[in-house]
């Protein structure tokens, strides 16, 4: 082969080289955007998901001023967070590579709240794969909405929700999201301490009521079943 052959072949060799640089270069980044959405008197959805590299998927949720939301995140790699943004806020009011993977706060602001799922750069950069699970609770009636009768108030009431869900959960043997509670999981206060009634979907069982009882230190004392079948 001549020289000028092996000349005229420099173009193609350089041309093959930048589409693998291209090829092997990082991937854009892609930005989810998924609303959070309640069912019908739930005052929690569990979402599962996963990203890749530097991807992020950001969960959008409706809440008023007044309300109690809680958010707790699972993700299977270490280097996935998660921030918090109010409504109208330029800075997180949660980021989680600093603060954990749990964010409770009584609300101040009404609008829509945004968590943002996301891998640290270094994980990004290796193409790591976060795969999580994120559960969302709004509680309370809100700034809008009328008063329930001497309903617990603020962040009160979140551990009482909480208490409740895992009794009814083991229980009835069901995951939370079948759980739904009357007036929007309002504890109401009465004589002996506080009660929070709703119904928990059996499936092809059907639909079975129950109260959750607690004393006046608000410690969760016992889960009645309100059906004639006694669950």
């Amino acid at each position: 082969m001549n020289m000028r052959s092996e000349i005229h072949r420099i173009p193609s060799l350089l041309a093959i080289v930048a589409g693998l640089a291209v090829l092997s270069g990082p991937s854009p980044a892609t930005e989810r955007t998924v609303p959070v959405k309640f069912k019908t008197g739930a005052i929690s959805s569990t979402i599962a998901g996963s990203l890749k590299g530097y991807d992020t998927v950001s969960y959008t949720l409706e809440a008023r001023a007044g309300q109690v939301m809680s958010i707790l995140f699972s993700p299977k790699n270490r280097a996935c967070y998660f921030n918090v943004m109010a409504p109208g806020a330029d800075t997180a009011v949660h980021i989680g590579s600093t603060t954990g993977n749990e964010y409770a706060a009584n609300l101040t602001a009404s609008g829509v709240y945004k968590a943002q799922v996301y891998l640290m750069r270094s994980a990004a950069r290796r193409k790591e794969t976060c795969k999580y699970s994120i559960v969302f609770e709004v509680s309370g009636a809100g700034a809008s909405a009328p008063a329930a009768a001497a309903p617990v108030k603020g962040a009160e009431e979140l551990p009482m929700l909480k208490a409740c869900a895992a009794a009814v959960t083991k229980m009835y043997a069901v995951t939370q999201d079948r759980i739904r509670y009357d007036a929007e999981g309002a504890v109401v206060a009465t004589k002996s301490g506080f009660e929070l009634p709703g119904q928990v979907d059996k499936g092809a069982e059907g639909r079975k009521k129950f109260k959750c009882l607690f004393g006046g230190d608000r410690a969760l004392k016992d889960v009645m079943a309100m059906t004639p079948d006694g669950e």
